[in-house]
């Protein structure tokens, strides 16, 4: 299994919830994430704003390697509950990034979002 699988299945799950967007709610986007059969990815939740939580297993970042992704990235760092570091885009969008979890807003930038996994996912 290559990082490319799982953040294959990440990718699928985040353009799921950047579809819903204005056409269902959270519920219904939860229900069709964890009705499907995934093969690295267990779908936990959605938030109000179609945010997506998922369960996976990738390698924590120290402090200062998040830094230095943030900053590479032209993201901003913060916190939500649950979630030690969040990475935030200029646009609003955010990527929590918690112990095996992740949440990810429809508004992240796919970019960022590809790079994140790449990190996060390489050389487990």
């Amino acid at each position: 299994m290559s990082w490319l699988e799982v953040a294959e299945e990440v990718l699928e799950a985040y353009a799921e919830a950047q579809r819903a967007v204005g056409k269902i709610r959270a519920a219904e986007l939860e229900q069709k994430l964890k009705s499907r059969r995934w093969r690295f990815i267990q779908p936990l939740s959605v938030g109000d704003d179609l945010s997506i939580v998922l369960k996976l297993d990738f390698n924590q970042l120290d402090e200062g390697k998040l830094e230095e992704l943030a900053e590479s990235l032209h993201l901003r760092l913060g916190s939500i509950r649950l979630f030690d570091h969040v990475l935030v885009s200029e646009g609003g969008g955010y990527l929590g990034i918690g112990k095996g979890m992740l949440r990810i807003s429809p508004k992240f930038p796919r970019d960022s979002l590809v790079e994140v996994l790449r990190t996060l996912l390489a050389g487990r």
